[in-house]
């Protein structure tokens, strides 16, 4: 299982890459434009926010909730029952892929914009000196790189535009 990678409920089908706002009213959404909402839970009430936002992601609910009907409705992708601590492991400004045909959140950035691997991709050794030294495999190729404390991007992994996320 990939440890960044959290599952749920598929609601309404879409795959979104974006940052999260996490909030836990839905005064504190009225602002957005743009960006995926993250909650633990909703009400009637959060509808009005739907038409700001490109994806949704609920800690509780169900498929008939009436957030889950709305956002099928007007086609927003969502996933809902999402377990693993959905509103403690995603913070305001993290980057994460949302597919909402299969109800997985991939976070793919810290909130600081610095990417966070899957373990498969990422294979970390000491040298001779003690310097973490990461391997990357991404389309068949490996790439040997010493990041002596900096941060790795995905850039950095997905060159020649191939995305660590679809391996």
């Amino acid at each position: 299982a990939n440890p960044n990678q959290l599952r749920g409920t598929p609601v309404c089908p879409g795959v979104v890459v974006g940052e999260v706002r996490v909030v836990s009213r839905v005064e504190d959404a009225s602002d957005m434009r743009g960006g995926i909402l993250v909650t633990a839970h909703t009400d009637p009430g959060w509808v009005t926010v739907f038409p700001l936002l490109t994806g949704l992601l609920v800690e509780r609910g169900s498929l008939l909730s009436h957030s889950a009907v709305v956002a099928r409705e007007v086609g927003l992708p969502t996933i809902i029952g999402i377990t693993g601590g959905l509103t403690q492991r995603l913070q305001t400004g993290m980057s994460v892929r949302l597919d909402g045909m299969r109800g997985t959140v991939t976070i793919l950035t810290d909130a600081n914009g610095l990417a966070r691997l899957p373990a498969s991709l990422e294979e970390c050794n000491e040298d001779e000196e003690g310097v973490a030294v990461s391997r990357h495999t991404t389309g068949g190729e490996s790439r040997t790189g010493d990041k002596r404390g900096e941060a790795l991007t995905l850039g950095d992994v997905a060159e020649g535009g191939a995305s660590p996320i679809d391996t």
